[in-house]
């Protein structure tokens, strides 16, 4: 397995004076922030290596034309590397919880997915509605899978009856959370490419929407921002449909991460932790993402938020 210093060449870089290995999210990817003689970069090595990769590349070349996401300065496609410049900024969680900057950090999300949402990329694949009810399905039937949460079903398929409905696609990102966008003091970065495709427009802000716990009122508020024009009925109902789909999707999917859910012991739906008191475990070193117990936690406050009425 190469270093990641093998991916600076001496002629274009100069010397490697630091590697910082980067251990957010749950993509499997290895990412590193690089200090070069020639400057700062990001290096993410892809988990699945090669499979894929010239279709992520190529979207994130897309998105950095437009200031979208970081400018690419070198790529490997034999071993799935990307290098990046580095973005100088803070994770967006931190800007967050800045109240000065917030109300500014959260418009400048709702301006950058809408900036996103309108590049042509005729040539993306189509993220299908049958994979959100998919994932659904394979984990609710699984031993150990928490009953409180199995009714929140009804709003997978409600959801995913509606997307296929509304055929409205767009270039998306399609991980949106709060891990994978940086606040450089004045804008939006977005990184972490490897599962944008086209999908609704509601579906980026909806994720971003229900990681960041916002109220659905001012959630449908950034709405207006990302559409560029104020809000009907219709789409209001679309976006509230689409946060729970997102819920009960998102918790599906950290509980699919752990081999055998027999072994996690679920609390009650009112007895399991909200979004933000996990937020807070993790911040004092006492939940552990890439544990099970951790994972079980995380997609389980996620489910409580599902409005199963």
């Amino acid at each position: 397995m190469r270093s990641p210093e093998s991916f600076f060449a001496g002629n274009r870089f100069g010397g490697v004076k630091s590697v910082e290995p980067i251990s957010t999210g749950l993509s499997g990817a290895g990412v590193y922030a690089v200090t070069t003689d020639a400057g700062e970069f990001f290096l993410r090595l892809s988990a699945q290596g090669q499979e894929g990769f010239d279709e992520m590349l190529a979207t994130l070349n897309l998105a950095a034309r437009e200031g979208i996401a970081p400018k690419v300065v070198f790529a490997d496609d034999n071993a799935g590397a990307v290098v990046t410049e580095k973005v100088i900024g803070i994770p967006i969680g931190a800007a967050l919880a800045q109240p000065g900057v917030r109300q500014h950090v959260l418009r400048s999300v709702a301006e950058t997915l809408g900036s996103l949402h309108a590049i042509p990329a005729p040539h993306l694949p189509v993220m299908e509605p049958s994979l959100g009810q998919s994932i659904w399905d394979q984990q609710s039937r699984r031993d150990g899978f928490p009953t409180w949460a199995k009714p929140s079903g009804a709003c997978v398929m409600s959801g995913g009856t509606a997307l296929a409905k509304d055929q409205r696609r767009v270039f998306s990102h399609n991980d949106a959370n709060p891990a994978n966008l940086i606040w450089d003091g004045s804008r939006v970065w977005m990184v972490d490419w490897e599962r944008a495709a086209l999908a609704h427009p509601y579906i980026d802000l909806a994720t971003f929407s229900v990681f960041a716990v916002l109220p659905d009122e001012d959630a449908l508020g950034l709405l207006s921002v990302q559409e560029r024009s104020p809000i009907l009925v219709e789409q209001r109902e679309m976006f509230l449909l689409l946060l729970n789909y997102v819920r009960a999707i998102y918790g599906a999917v950290f509980l699919r991460l752990i081999p055998d859910l027999t072994v996690v012991e679920f609390a009650e739906r009112e007895k399991t932790p909200t979004l933000p008191e996990c937020y807070g475990l993790i911040g004092k070193g006492s939940l552990e993402l890439r544990t099970p117990a951790g994972q079980a936690l995380l997609g389980a406050a996620i489910l409580r938020q599902v409005d199963q009425a």
